[in-house]
């Protein structure tokens, strides 16, 4: 639940930059749309306007569709939600963002005897141990993408040109 906050103050902030990027608009013309019934106070709906307005790719959005999954599933459950559950493991296991910053990670050992036992770990482990993986790769998946909307968000409040920043913007956008 708090990984899910976290990813949802960091698509306000790139909203939020976006929409003052090329001209200073009013708070009294923004706050309001990020208010309790604005049409973007759901993490649902920054989501999907950041993926509208091409401010994150397309492997950001089907990553940041199955946080939200996630934190539906642990938040609307009566019973216990954990990510030992199949359901939570079969949507972690295809967060994108995770694969991605481990193997940033390993790009710098690549080859290493770490790097090759963290790729064979993932296929042989138990069941228990499977759901204390998912949730690491919940948690790693977060922190990356909640930091390259951060660091979106930045960009598009610094002073470089306008040119500069959709640059910028588009190619963290078609990285994968």
């Amino acid at each position: 639940m708090v990984s899910a906050a976290f990813i949802d103050q960091a698509l306000e902030a790139l909203l939020r930059a976006k929409f003052s990027m090329r001209h200073a608009k009013s708070k009294s013309c923004i706050d309001p749309l990020f208010e309790l019934f604005g049409p973007l106070s759901t993490f649902y709906a920054k989501s999907k306007m950041c993926y509208a307005m091409d401010l994150v790719g397309e492997w950001v959005y089907r990553d940041l569709e199955i946080v939200r999954k996630v934190r539906n599933d642990f938040a609307h459950s009566v019973a216990v939600a954990t990510f030992h559950l199949s359901k939570v493991v079969q949507l972690t296991e295809q967060l994108k963002a995770a694969d991605l910053a481990v193997t940033q990670m390993t790009k710098e050992e690549a080859g290493t005897k770490e790097a090759k036992e963290m790729k064979i770990t993932r296929k042989t482990e138990s069941k228990h141990a499977k759901g204390n993986m998912e949730r690491v790769r919940f948690g790693m998946s977060v922190s990356f993408i909640g930091a390259l909307l951060y660091v979106l968000a930045r960009v598009l409040n610094s002073d470089a040109t306008l040119q500069e920043k959709e640059n910028f913007v588009e190619t963290v956008r078609s990285a994968e």
